[in-house]
């Protein structure tokens, strides 16, 4: 089955997207997790744990990591099933494709992310590693690509790259005609947020909005609701606040 043949499977069908950094320790706040019922996830800083996939219940998950302690968990509702995509290049470290599968047929893919230091590239740097992946990744993006995560970026440091940053990011999703929900639906300038996902140190006053979901224009089509977590409700879990996007497929 090709990509552009899936609108039969998926109509009518509510899906809700999520990304949360969750500072570690993911094991304990599995709860706080499940509370927000979505179907697909992203999660930053997770450990690898036993643990983690007999609490998780009815959920398929990818863990992908160098250190046991923090990796990327990549979660699905149980009916789906999780591929690296072939294409995956740890050059890129954690900007990870993922091919999404109901049966043996593929449904869309999805590229996690969470952006790190690169002490040995400095172009591979933070937000110069998705840049870069997706001259690489570009051949499968598409009208059902999601790329969601920690970009550990906001356009307003762009000043300081002046090449490979989050504006090239934009320009080459446009290509391709995916955007940032969050953007989107509200009306939005890169750099104009209200809203903040991370609070470094858990300081309020240190607030900045690094965390996105890109989606293709089959999904945006679709969209309905995007919402970012409150301080007051994540703050004694993570430095980070979820990200979520619902669409009515």
């Amino acid at each position: 089955m090709i990509l552009s043949e899936l609108s039969c499977i998926y109509k009518g069908v509510y899906m809700r997207f999520l990304t949360w950094n969750c500072n570690k320790v993911f094991r304990n706040k599995s709860e706080v997790f499940k509370k927000l019922k979505p179907n697909f996830a992203i999660i930053q800083e997770a450990e690898y744990s036993t643990d983690i996939f007999n609490c998780l219940g009815n959920y398929n998950c990818l863990w992908i990591g160098d250190n046991q302690k923090q990796g990327v968990l990549i979660i699905c509702d149980e009916k789906y099933n999780l591929k690296v995509n072939s294409l995956y290049d740890k050059k890129y470290q954690y900007v990870i494709p993922v091919d999404v599968y109901l049966g043996e047929d593929l449904q869309f893919n999805m590229i996690a992310v969470w952006t790190k230091n690169n002490e040995e590239d400095r172009s591979l740097r933070y937000i110069g590693q998705v840049a870069k992946s997706l001259e690489h990744y570009g051949q499968i993006i598409n009208n059902k690509t999601l790329l969601l995560g920690d970009f550990n970026w906001n356009i307003l440091w762009d000043k300081d790259k002046k090449s490979y940053n989050f504006e090239y990011i934009v320009k080459e999703l446009e290509k391709s005609d995916v955007h940032s929900c969050y953007h989107f639906i509200n009306k939005l300038m890169y750099g104009d947020e209200p809203e903040a996902t991370f609070y470094m140190h858990k300081n309020y006053d240190k607030r900045y909005h690094i965390d996105y979901i890109f989606a293709g224009k089959y999904f945006m089509d679709k969209i309905t609701k995007v919402e970012v977590g409150k301080y007051d409700n994540y703050i004694g879990c993570s430095d980070h606040v979820p990200v979520i996007a619902d669409f009515n497929l």
